[in-house]
């Protein structure tokens, strides 16, 4: 969807990702079956010493691990934008290495412990052969969320509801991921702060400051803190804005839109960012009822098909990202928060936004995250070492919350006002939107049929709001998936 970037860019790019520090609510208390307990606060405050001022007091309490090794596998690269977020081995000035650096020696010292990683191109056959082999060389696994799925349900996850030391039900765990993952009180991955590119994959749009000030339309970071950024309120404002700029008597890249997209996929978020999910799930009873087929969805799509194909309101193009810059479109959809850099050479001013909500009834803006995200995994291998899971459990909660407490505050701080964005209080404001409503949707990660996961860009190709036909031919397809799929969390 982006281009590949340079090195030093993927760099500061991570750091500006992982600027977001606001968090979501609560996740709902572990499930009493073979949970266990959290830990109890500690009255100590964290040893690490760390580039903020004051160090937060840590919930973790401090112990000795005997020198255990933590060993983190994860990808390399993931999407050609994230790369090695388990560990670096020494300080090399750079901001995000030295941050990442700092974070796990502090670990280590603190619990008389070892953090390093072993980073591969795919994750997926070293894992479970390693699981297969019952070979304990790894203690966490950085994953997909549609793999840590289906490897849990195979048996090669751990429950995260039983890990001594772990307490879901911490900030720094993404707690609509806890909820809509937990089936039959089973959670075989997470989504963990020390996962830095869970910020990077937060999906958003971006729009152009100036232009707003040109046409005399309020700038839509006030209209989002009102709570009124909704669906019609976009289609009420890029309606009447675009021109022929060259006067040539045609539409195309040379002129101008109120909305540019790289493709119709890129508007899938306008879809789940809308609180429209793909299943519900009882998570008691390990039963789903198939929830897309609805009023919400069926207006969703004529909106924003309103959106691409009416009045010329926009563009789908693949140069879309340079249209933007060249202040050709007052919004772009089809990136991550990490597209930020892309536009550090724009000449005009932009910000971050979060996609719209379906009307301003819905409770809280969401920002969906794309299936390269990192999710946490221990490996089953550990279920008959209690003493070694209780080491692993330990350590992934004080890196979780190490990275919580201090590690994005820092880069949030040092990134923003090194002018990847001109408007710092604005941008602030604007990520931690985004930040706070991180979900995920168990359907669209699980689909890997595309069945009815992308539905709305599957209207959207064919410029049709028929989503009544759409739905009937999937849905049989659909349970039969997900019924099998479900029977094996029994």
């Amino acid at each position: 969807m982006l281009k590949k970037i340079t090195a030093l860019s993927v760099s500061m790019m991570m750091l500006l990702s992982a600027v977001l520090v606001s968090c979501g609510e609560e996740a709902s208390a572990p499930p009493a079956a073979g949970g266990t307990s959290a830990p109890e606060a500690s009255p100590e405050t964290t040893a690490a010493e760390t580039e903020a001022e004051t160090a937060p007091e840590s919930v973790v309490p401090d112990q000795d691990l005997e020198g255990y090794t933590y060993v983190i596998l994860e990808r390399k690269n993931a999407a050609n934008i994230v790369e090695r977020e388990g560990d670096r081995e020494e300080m090399d000035g750079d901001i995000l290495n030295d941050a990442i650096y700092t974070r796990n020696r502090a670990i280590e010292e603190r619990f008389n412990a070892k953090i390093k990683s072993a980073t591969v191109d795919d994750v997926q056959a070293p894992f479970t052969k390693s699981v297969k082999a019952g070979d304990k060389e790894y203690s966490m696994v950085f994953i997909t969320p549609p793999a840590s799925v289906s490897d849990g349900i195979d048996g090669y996850n751990m429950n995260l509801w039983e890990i001594p030391g772990m307490d879901l039900t911490q900030p720094w765990y993404n707690d609509v991921v806890v909820n809509n993952f937990t089936v039959r009180n089973k959670l075989y991955s997470a989504l963990s702060d020390m996962t830095y590119g869970a910020s990077i994959f937060a999906c958003c749009m971006f729009y152009n400051t100036n232009l707003c000030d040109k046409y005399g339309i309020e700038q839509i970071s006030e209209t989002v803190k009102k709570g009124q950024w909704t669906q019609e309120k976009e289609l009420e404002i890029s309606k009447g804005i675009s021109s022929d700029i060259n006067g040539d008597g045609k539409m195309d890249t040379e002129d101008f839109y109120g909305h540019v997209a790289g493709s119709t996929h890129n508007c899938m978020n306008y879809q789940y960012d809308a609180d429209i999910p793909y299943l519900k799930i009882n998570n008691e009873e390990g039963t789903y009822e198939v929830a897309i087929m609805s009023e919400r969805l069926v207006k969703t799509v004529e909106r924003i098909n309103a959106l691409l194909w009416e009045d010329n309101r926009s563009l789908v193009t693949d140069k879309h990202i340079d249209m933007f810059k060249n202040g050709q479109a007052l919004f772009i959809t089809g990136g991550y928060v990490g597209t930020m850099l892309l536009l550090r050479d724009m000449e005009d001013d932009f910000v971050p936004l979060t996609y719209p909500k379906f009307d301003e009834a819905q409770e809280k803006y969401l920002s969906m995250l794309a299936g390269s995200t990192s999710f946490i995994v221990i490996p089953g291998v550990y279920a008959d070492d209690p003493a070694t899971l209780g080491k692993i459990g330990t350590l992934t909660e004080a890196l979780s919350e190490y990275s919580y407490n201090n590690l994005t505050p820092v880069i949030y701080d040092t990134v923003i006002e090194n002018k990847t964005s001109r408007d710092y209080e604005t941008t602030k404001q604007m990520l931690d939107i985004i930040r706070d409503g991180r979900m995920a949707d168990f359907g669209y990660l699980t689909d890997k049929n595309s069945y009815m996961s992308v539905i709305l860009t599957n209207c959207l190709d064919k410029k049709t709001n028929d989503v009544a036909s759409m739905y009937a031919k999937k849905i049989d397809k659909v349970t039969k998936f997900y019924d099998k799929l479900f029977e094996n969390f029994a």
